[in-house]
Order: C-alpha cells, then structure tokens, then sequence
C-alpha cells in the first residue's frame, strides 16, 4: 500500500489510469491458515481517472478484539453476514466512525501511496469524563435492576420439564404455501433474501418487473416461515417481517403458513435460533456436499417440542426481556470503551 519502487509505480498507474473508488480494510487474518496479514480490498474500474478513495475500516467481532493478538483465525473465520455493514454503507457512502473520504490531491502529495488511517481514530477526543459516567448511571442502574428481574423469572423457567412436552412434527403447525404472483413488466416489485445463521429475513432489491427473468415467482405474505432450500442447513430461514409483505420470491425459497392455535410465531421465532432447528434443516437436507437440498417431506416430518400456549408466552417474554437487558450492557461497555479512550488521550494530551 505504500512501498515505492514498482509497487509505486503500479499505484500511480491504478490511480491515474483508472478509477479507484472504494479500499475496504480488514483485519489480521482473514486468509489463515495461508496468511494472517491485513488485507485491503481495492474495487477499480475503467473510467477512471480517480477522484479519489472512500476507504472504509471493517472491524474484529467484539469477543476477538481482547485477545492477546487480535484477528480472525482458522476457527474463528471472518463470516459473510458481518460484512452486512460496509454493504449497506456501499449503497450510500457518507463519512462514519468507520469510513472516510481521501481526496485525489491527498492521493498525489503523498507519492501515491494507499495506507491512509481513519482519521476519527488518530484524533483525539475531547476529554468529557464527567459526562461519560454521568451517561452510564442510569443505564447500570437499570441493567442491575433487569437482571435481578431475569434471575426471578429463571427461577420460574428453570422449574419447566422440556422432556414432558408433547413433541408433534412439524407439519402439524406449518401448512405449506405458494401463491404465485402475476408480474406486471412496469412495476417495481421487493426481493427477499435469508441470511445465514439464522439472521432473519431482509429485503435483496427492488426491481422492476421486466427485469425479473425466473419465473413462476410468489408472493411472500408477513408472518410466515420461509427458508432457503440450499441454505436452510446453514441456517436461512426465518420469519417474513411486515415491510416485506407481497414480496417476491422463487421457487428456491419455500414459505410456511404458521398454525397459532398450536404454536406462537414468537415461540417459533426461538426455535429457529436453536442449534437442533439447524441440525433438523440438515438432516432434512438431500443432495451431494455442495449442491444439498431441503426437501419439504422430510422436514414436515420432524419431531419438535410444543408447550403449552401459555409456556410459550412465558419463554418469549423471558427471552425478550434477556435481548433489553443484552442492549442496555452494550451500551453501558459502549460508553466504558469511551471512557478508556478519554483516558489514553488525556495522557498525551498537549
């Protein structure tokens, strides 16, 4: 990024001859086991020349920034969903905590050279520990308070026999649906696509209907299961959100009906984040190593555990409550870091 000699001159060339417009950067290892060096990933085209850089600095999960040498590592690999961030700010790209803009002239008075740090992190932030602490006061307090309220209410799960629930296949609760959508070529109409890793379901694009070329494709309707017949054993499935009701999808994304007098869509919405919701989409799943299937019998077929209604409730209640109190810690270690930091900085303070 910044050697001189032919690397120099190789740059010089990338930036004068061709358009340069965006360097993600990535952490220590990423490559490993073949390499655990940064990585910057440098997007170009043809019409160049550049105008300058957007960069944008991809950060380390936050339980691999305390280790000894931070990076990823062959067990613990960087994952597609946490590039979900500098996708979307690709979409529309603003100066961040995380990106920033260098300018054609910047590029050209520093002999072409491509390692230009997030600037938000060299500056030194104004020293405000007093409004910090103030800021975390309230946000303890309550953190306290919801986890004395979790541990009572787990006292009460914890009193639950799982093994006597009633276990019904999955067809008993799922009703399969396709309602195939007329596509009219001068409307736009939503996509949809299911993360991995049970990260839910979001919308892919809006395109026009000319420009959609598989066909039969069907119309989503909000509230009901769908999975990626290819993905589901990497967990791709979850529940269709509002905004994305009349959504269209392929044949590749089947879609479930949800029966609520037997199971709550929020009941359901837990199981899918179970390790045994993955393995049953697995061992539903036909095919060879990488072109494996769900096939729809299989998994109707499977066995699952369905409480009572009312436990049910009881189980999203406590797991929302858990997911408040998971936000409110966030924010209190958010403003702690920050604390850290005005630390570091009053030590080199001018």
């Amino acid at each position: 990024m910044s050697d001189s000699g032919i690397a120099q001159r190789v740059r010089q060339q990338l930036i004068e001859e061709m358009n340069l417009h965006t360097v993600v950067r990535l952490p220590k290892g990423v490559f490993e086991p073949y390499s655990d060096i940064q990585t910057n990933l440098l997007f170009f085209d043809t019409s160049g020349p550049t105008k300058g850089v957007w960069y944008y600095q991809h950060e380390l999960p936050e339980p691999r920034r305390s280790m000894r040498d931070p990076k990823y590592t062959k067990t613990f690999p960087l994952r597609y969903e946490e590039l979900d961030p500098v996708l979307e700010w690709s979409k529309n790209k603003k100066p961040t905590a995380s990106s920033w803009f260098v300018s054609r002239e910047e590029l050209v008075q520093s002999g072409f050279s491509l390692d230009f740090r997030n600037p938000t992190r060299a500056a030194c932030k104004t020293l405000a520990l007093p409004d910090l602490l103030a800021s975390i006061g309230k946000p303890v307090g309550d953190a306290a308070q919801g986890l004395r309220e979790l541990s009572a209410a787990y006292t009460k799960i914890a009193k639950l026999s799982p093994a006597k629930w009633e276990r019904h296949p999955l067809s008993d609760m799922l009703d399969r649906v396709r309602v195939e959508a007329e596509v009219d070529d001068a409307k736009p109409y939503k996509q949809i696509t299911v993360r991995l890793y049970g990260k839910g379901v979001v919308e892919r694009a809006v395109i026009q209907g000319r420009d959609i070329k598989t066909r039969p494709q069907f119309r989503a309707h909000a509230g009901d299961l769908i999975m990626s017949r290819i993905d589901a054993r990497n967990g791709a499935f979850g529940i269709i959100p509002s905004e994305l009701d009349g959504a269209l999808v392929t044949q590749d994304f089947p879609m479930f009906r949800i029966d609520p007098s037997k199971i709550t869509p929020e009941y359901l919405a837990l199981l899918l984040k179970s390790d045994e919701f993955t393995q049953i989409c697995k061992r539903a799943s036909r095919g060879t190593t990488n072109r494996k299937r769900l096939k729809e019998d299989l998994f109707l077929a499977e066995l699952v555990p369905v409480p009572p209604l009312a436990v049910q409730e009881q189980l999203v209640r406590f797991a929302k409550d858990a997911t408040i109190l998971s936000h409110g810690a966030r924010f209190v270690a958010e403003r702690a870091d920050d604390i850290e930091q005005n630390i570091c900085n009053l030590m080199l303070a001018p």
